[in-house]
């Protein structure tokens, strides 16, 4: 509910997800339930939903109910229901999708350290469209700022 900030209905995925029941949200200020890890995301949403009546794909933290958190992507759409205004919004846990994105980061970095220390370097050429593409330590090696980009094939 836009107006009063309660939750109106829950489906069985929040209760698994958040470790809250159906009895302890609905009709409960979302406020209240402590979910947001980050209480400011929170109102970033609640100020685009005034503004433009919609949110997409906004990535927030939520904590379930023993502390854990969980990465969700949240959409959602202000609609009038007998009325009054609501939110109707789906909850996706991205959390999967964020740790591998965090151990693909931790594994370039490491990929660029080892690469500096043993002084090597690595290149990819892309069939398709022709293009070169070259890590720092390849610049380095020969001499060349990224600045200057990957010389030319002549």
């Amino acid at each position: 509910d836009m107006t009063s900030g309660s939750v109106i209905e829950a489906n069985d995925m929040f209760e698994r997800l958040f470790g809250y029941s159906k009895e302890e949200v609905v009709n409960r200020p979302v406020a209240e339930l402590n979910l947001w890890a980050h209480p400011e995301r929170r109102d970033e949403l609640v100020d685009e939903l005034h503004r433009t009546g919609a949110i997409e794909n906004l990535e927030a933290v939520f904590l379930n109910t023993d502390g854990h958190e969980i990465h969700v992507l949240i959409s959602g759409r202000v609609v009038e229901v007998q009325g009054k205004q609501m939110v109707v919004s789906t909850i996706r846990d991205i959390s999967l999708r964020k740790q591998a994105e965090n151990e693909l980061r931790r594994n370039r970095q490491r990929l660029h350290d080892l690469q500096r220390l043993a002084g090597l370097a690595t290149w990819s050429y892309d069939v398709q469209s022709g293009d070169v593409t070259w890590s720092d330590e390849a610049f380095t090696l020969v001499g060349r700022t990224p600045n200057e980009g990957v010389p030319s094939q002549e």
